[in-house]
């Protein structure tokens, strides 16, 4: 996603409250711990609050502040379109990149002109489908909500509890093949 020799990215995030918000970008924080990252530093994070109008701004004050930054990542379907749109109207989709969560019939565009060439949506079914099963899981006692316990839930890959920040536990997917 970044080209080199970039470094320098921000994150655009919908709120300072959002509990899912904070525990994807305390996951990348851990994940950019990792050696083979060294080269990449985040220089800021802001909040549009999930307003268009507000994330724009946000992402504009961000390539303002930063001369250098190379990438916005925006864990939010607003501030992804909103960022996106921002680099687009500014001509800077070829300096700065966008990626995040975002909307594909709302992204199309960006994807295709190169603001934001890559992006995820989760699956709301498969969402769904691993939370019913987490829950009756838990309330059976099959499992436990105790960091490094695993489990495979149905047709999902193996997942397991893991701490972010040791004050709330989520569970996420992990590439290990179900056992």
């Amino acid at each position: 996603m970044l080209p080199p020799p970039a470094r320098d990215w921000a994150i655009l995030s919908a709120s300072p409250d959002a509990a899912n918000q904070n525990s994807w970008i305390a996951a990348m924080q851990a994940a950019l711990k990792d050696p083979k990252y060294a080269k990449l530093e985040q220089v800021g994070i802001v909040y549009g609050n999930d307003q268009s109008e507000l994330s724009y701004n946000q992402a504009q004050a961000l390539v303002d502040k930063y001369p250098g930054i190379k990438l916005i990542m925006a864990p939010t379907s607003v501030g992804i379109v909103a960022a996106a749109k921002a680099m687009k109207d500014e001509g800077l989709c070829d300096k700065v990149k966008v990626s995040g969560l975002g909307v594909p019939s709302e992204m199309v565009a960006y994807t295709m002109n190169g603001c934001a060439p890559q992006f995820a949506l989760w699956s709301f079914v498969d969402l769904g489908y691993l939370a019913y099963y987490t829950a009756y899981a838990l309330a059976t006692k099959a499992i436990k909500a105790e960091e490094g316990q695993s489990f495979t839930a149905g047709r999902t890959r193996r997942l397991c509890f893991a701490c972010v920040g040791c004050s709330k536990f989520f569970c996420k997917c992990t590439n290990a093949p179900a056992a």
